[in-house]
């Protein structure tokens, strides 16, 4: 018995000294991990560069836009903007504009490249690289557009050292003509039997006040008639360019002297002050589509994949814009085509406005395509005549198709 008890007091000895050890281990990879996390740098602790604000170039004032992180993982470059306003330019003038750039910094910066947004701006700087601390020009030549816009464009600077920012120069204009529409053209949709009016604004940026404003159509079934809605006061200093005047014209078109189709109607437009003998001119378009009366639907006769020696029918709707132009009666319509007796008309049925039309084609060989074309006229009226292809592949093979027959 007594050798058994050793025994036993043996083992329970090993289990605690076994305990003992893992209890060990685990402590140590505890502390292993506590050390490795206290080691780790706080990502509030990384420095950081604030939005900063330079001093103003030549009258305007040059921002930061954006914040950027200094950290070891990447290199963000902060982006200043230097803006200038030309005001008021006419269609291609040109003007120049000198911005001075600033290194607030203790390092030199090298200029690497200069990305513009157009060709309408060329730039010219005074030194290829900028000494800590000093300041150079940069001239920007720009070029407003032919038509008038509230324009905007672009130069980036960009140098090579790292830390340096990246600089935007920013132009902006006002391009007006003396005499500017808007909108610059006019369109005007309708039928032939309606009479259809649109409207536009004559903007006055000249040094003078008109006394009258004339607008000469070149078509005589189109008129416009020009009425001074607005007259500016004395200027704001720092308003954004705005016109002397505004007049408004009201444009109307006769549809039912037009014709059916598309139509351009050139405007030549006139402002004058009879007083100091000046004017202004200009030009507009005016765009019309007159719709036709009648239309077919679908355009045309498709028949598709037809058999040799069998009919094969289909149908079109002729929709008329009113009810009183749809013939009362099949006598009134006329078809011809061009495919003697491979083609017919077998149906004419009128529902008011609507005539449904059905054709009947049978292909005598296996001519592989069939085409040709139907016009249907209206004898005797204003209606314009329609003209619908017509077109089928004939096969010896008995294809599965609707609307054939023996």
């Amino acid at each position: 018995m007594n050798a058994r008890r050793l025994s036993l007091a043996s083992h329970d000895f090993g289990t605690a000294t076994a305990r003992q050890c893992i209890i060990g281990a685990l402590l140590a990879i505890a502390l292993t991990i506590a050390v490795v996390i206290g080691c780790r740098p706080s990502t509030q602790d990384e420095p950081t560069i604030q939005n900063r604000v330079a001093a103003p170039l030549n009258g305007v004032s040059s921002e930061a836009s954006g914040s950027a992180v200094a950290s070891p993982e990447r290199n963000v470059r902060r982006i200043i903007t230097h803006r200038h306003d030309f005001g008021l330019l006419r269609p291609g003038e040109r003007v120049a504009h000198r911005f001075l750039v600033r290194n607030e910094r203790t390092f030199k910066y090298t200029i690497r490249d200069i990305s513009r947004t157009c060709n309408c701006l060329v730039a010219r700087v005074s030194s290829e690289s900028i000494s800590p601390q000093h300041e150079e020009s940069a001239d920007v030549e720009y070029t407003a557009p032919m038509a008038s816009a509230n324009d905007s464009r672009a130069l980036t600077i960009s140098f090579a050292e790292a830390d340096a920012p990246v600089i935007v120069l920013e132009v902006r204009a006002t391009v007006r003509d003396e005499m500017s529409c808007f909108p610059p053209e006019v369109t005007l949709n309708g039928g032939p039997s309606s009479s259809i009016t649109g409207t536009f604004e004559i903007h006055n940026f000249s040094d003078f006040e008109w006394s009258s404003v004339a607008a000469v159509p070149s078509a005589d079934w189109v008129n416009v008639r020009c009425t001074k809605t607005y007259t500016a006061s004395t200027p704001l200093q720092d308003a954004p360019p705005s016109p002397r005047e505004v007049w408004r014209a009201m444009v109307t078109a006769d549809l039912k002297r037009a014709g059916f189709g598309y139509h351009t109607v050139p405007v030549a437009l006139h402002a004058c002050n009879a007083a100091i003998d000046r004017e202004s001119t200009a030009s507009l378009r005016v765009q019309t589509h007159v719709s036709s009366p009648v239309a077919a639907i679908p355009g045309q006769f498709f028949f598709g994949e037809v058999e040799v020696g069998k009919r094969s029918h289909r149908s079109i709707v002729l929709r008329f814009n009113l009810e009183e132009l749809s013939p009362r009666n099949a006598d009134a319509i006329l078809v011809k085509h061009n495919l003697g007796d491979t083609f017919s008309i077998t149906r004419m049925h009128r529902r008011g406005r609507y005539w449904d039309i059905t054709a009947t084609l049978k292909a005598h060989d296996d001519t592989s395509q069939v085409s040709g074309e139907a016009t249907i006229a209206f004898p005797g009226t204003s209606l314009p005549a329609l003209v619908l292809p017509i077109s089928a592949t004939a096969g010896t093979e008995a294809w599965t198709a609707s609307g054939q027959e023996d």
